[in-house]
């Protein structure tokens, strides 16, 4: 395992992630260079490997999500395989898990037992509601935390219901928030110099909740209860999905008076800026002056193909195509980026999925493989990193242990 460049070298993370946000959590650690040990069920392993599209009975999703890991099998429901689990735990740093609040507990692993034999570890905990409070002991899955955390309720157009945003927002925030503490508990224990290690404890439901802008402010002020405004923001005007002539969708933002006095020059309509509905942020804010505007931008979008109206905007106005994955990989910046990477997955071959973010010149990430095979590095960590026989292997493995 070549790990020389990464920012996270030398550190070991014990990954008992299920499906999304655990794995989330450990994967942008490996991302940058952590020594990731992936611990399955024996002969049953993580969801995630079976969610969604697969090849080979390998999920793309754990793919991408268990990139970087050093995947083993062993039945923590056991007390061997818990013996085994407190060996690694004490040349371990990190532990991430994401099971419901409390089974770590009855598996005898909660974070006292785990601090017990190892008063250094850091035990990154994410659950739907969290390890206290009257909702702790119910299930959150990713729909249940955007629900909860509030960002349902805002997503959708203004006469329709709320909507499920297209992607796992709860799951993977969730999982950059527990990075996240991780890099903080990190400092406190090793840069900071207490030698201290803790407990970082989220639900789902909070990740969503604190990108929730200023609606908790504007409730307590103005009793504000902001509702679903479909693809517009309440402060960037105009500022919406445009269709184009060749049936391409596009979007601009326009959040200030700079902005809309280049984009109206851009429109070839410097009119629009002694218009006095649009003279100011706050006149285009008004409703009925908003709706005027756009009904402008909207139709000047439908007179051009996307490449004329790129050609007109880009340069001055934020301005993008609505790209699908397929228009992704044609995208000239992404490979200048290298945001679409090559690699090498155990049983599949050559697969390309996401780089890594962010870029960092001292110590850039690097992905090394893709998720892999079920036990795939059993023998490199209990013959290599605890020193079992081959005996012992086998005894084990009759015994369902690994």
């Amino acid at each position: 395992m070549d790990k020389k460049t990464g920012a996270l070298q030398g550190l070991r993370v014990l990954d008992l992630g299920q499906v999304i946000a655990g794995n989330f959590c450990s994967v942008l650690l490996a991302d940058f260079g952590a020594d990731i040990i992936k611990i399955e069920r024996p002969g049953v392993g993580d969801g995630l490997r079976y969610m969604g599209k697969t090849i080979d009975g390998i999920s793309t999703g754990h793919m991408v999500d268990n990139r970087g890991k050093r995947c083993i099998t062993l039945n923590l429901q056991e007390e061997k395989g818990r013996e085994i689990f407190f060996e690694l735990l004490k040349i371990s740093d990190v532990v991430v898990e994401n099971y419901a609040a409390g089974v770590m507990e009855k598996m005898g692993l909660g974070y006292d037992a785990l601090k017990k034999a190892n008063p250094k570890i850091i035990l990154a905990r994410v659950s739907g509601f969290g390890q206290y409070g009257p909702k702790s002991g119910l299930s959150g899955y990713d729909r249940v935390g955007m629900a909860y955390g509030g960002i349902t309720y805002l997503t959708g157009d203004p006469d329709g219901p709320p909507m499920r945003p297209g992607l796992g927002i709860a799951d993977y925030m969730s999982g950059m928030f527990a990075a996240l503490g991780v890099m903080f508990a990190l400092y406190h224990r090793d840069a900071a110099g207490s030698g201290e290690g803790q407990m970082i404890d989220l639900g789902l439901y909070e990740s969503v909740f604190r990108v929730m802008e200023s609606t908790a402010v504007d409730y307590k002020l103005f009793g504000d209860i902001r509702g679903r405004v479909g693809n517009k923001h309440p402060l960037s005007v105009p500022g919406d999905h445009y269709l184009t002539k060749d049936k391409r969708w596009v979007t601009i933002a326009s959040g200030n008076d700079k902005v809309f006095k280049k984009l109206a020059a851009a429109m070839g309509r410097e009119d629009l800026l002694s218009d006095p509905r649009f003279v100011s942020h706050g006149e285009r804010t008004k409703p009925e002056n908003r709706a005027a505007i756009e009904e402008i931008c909207k139709q000047w979008f439908a007179e051009r193909d996307e490449k004329e109206c790129a050609a007109a905007l880009e340069k001055d106005v934020p301005y993008s195509a609505i790209l699908n994955i397929e228009d992704i990989f044609k995208e000239e910046h992404y490979r200048a980026r290298e945001n679409i990477i090559e690699v090498m997955q155990d049983t599949v071959g050559k697969i390309y999925m996401q780089g890594v973010v962010p870029k960092m010149t001292g110590t850039p990430g690097e992905v090394n493989w893709a998720g892999a095979s079920l036990g795939a590095f059993n023998d490199e960590i209990f013959k290599g990193l605890l020193g079992m026989s081959d005996e012992k292997i086998a005894e084990l493995k009759a015994e369902s242990i690994i």
